[in-house]
C-alpha cells in the first residue's frame, strides 16, 4: 500500500478470523489512522468532524467532514472498548 500525501481515503480492515473492523483512513498528510472515536455512518458519513491534531511531527492540522466515498462497511458507532480494539489483531 502506498500512502501519499494528499490523497486521503479509507481502506477496509479485517482481522486474522476475516471479521470486518472498523476501516481505517489515510489523512491528507499520508499518515494512516482508525477514527474510533467517530461515527461511521452507513452512507459512509463521519461524524464528528475529524481533526488530525497538530501535535510536534505528528499531526497535521486537516480539519473536515468526512465522507468515505464508495463506503460499504456497514455503520460503526462512536468509542472502542478494549475488547473490540483486541479483535483488529485476533
Amino acid at each position: 500500500m502506498v500512502q501519499k500525501a494528499n490523497m486521503p481515503c479509507w481502506y477496509p480492515v479485517t482481522n486474522t478470523k476475516g471479521e470486518t473492523r472498523r476501516p481505517h483512513i489515510q489523512c491528507n498528510c499520508g499518515q494512516l489512522m482508525s477514527v474510533g472515536n467517530h461515527h461511521i455512518h452507513m452512507d459512509g458519513r463521519v461524524t464528528a468532524s475529524f481533526y488530525h491534531r497538530e501535535v510536534p511531527e505528528k499531526g497535521c492540522g486537516w480539519h473536515v467532514h468526512l465522507h468515505l466515498l464508495d463506503y460499504d462497511q456497514g455503520e460503526w458507532l462512536p468509542g472502542r472498548t478494549e475488547q473490540e480494539a483486541s479483535k483488529d489483531f485476533d
